[in-house]
């Protein structure tokens, strides 16, 4: 019974070791860099760094708010786009509806959109030459653009330089935009690694 016992054990140890994907790649490309199969060893690393992408996306859903009253919600959607493609981003997005109202948020890191919005958040004069206002949201410089007749809008809110909170509004009042950008849970996003 005891080896039977121990037996179990070993095999159930033995496949959490060979259950991580991640390991399992990185050691794969390892290998096959250490045997001159360099190609081998690209296909590997970016198939790992493609699978820390998605699990990265996939935890941004937690930054981003339950419906506010009236108005409901559809599923968090996860993204996760390698470098080579548009730069690279990893990225959680949800549309929140009202009526014909509509707000979506979406929570972004690692993009080359960072650097762009940082300049109009980090400078106010920038922003407002281009027709955008500046706010603090959650203690936070966020951008503003929006159009009153057609009452749509985006708000931008970077956080430590690495993500991006976009929330974007359409047939939506400026108010609405602004409480959905101070539901962000900001304090999560700080203390994201």
């Amino acid at each position: 019974m005891k080896k039977l016992l121990l037996i179990t054990v070993l095999a159930l140890v033995s496949n959490i070791s060979f259950a991580d994907d991640v390991t399992d790649s990185i050691n794969k490309a390892l290998k096959s860099y250490k045997n001159g199969e360099y190609s081998e060893a690209i296909t590997n690393l970016d198939f790992a760094a493609q699978l820390v992408r998605q699990k990265k996306s996939s935890s941004l859903g937690d930054y981003l708010p339950a419906p506010l009253s009236g108005w409901k919600a559809k599923d968090i959607e996860s993204q996760a786009v390698g470098g080579a493609m548009m730069g690279g981003m990893v990225s959680a997005a949800r549309e929140y509806t009202k009526g014909n109202s509509v707000v979506n948020i979406n929570v972004m890191t690692d993009s080359p959109l960072l650097q762009t919005m940082m300049m109009f958040v980090s400078n106010p004069m920038m922003a407002s030459a281009s027709g955008m206002k500046v706010k603090k949201i959650s203690g936070h410089n966020a951008i503003i653009e929006y159009k009153a007749n057609s009452k749509s809008g985006n708000l931008h809110v970077v956080i430590n330089g690495k993500v991006l909170v976009t929330v974007n509004g359409s047939s939506v009042a400026l108010a609405d935009i602004e409480k959905y950008a101070a539901a962000v849970d900001y304090k999560k996003i700080e203390s994201m690694k």
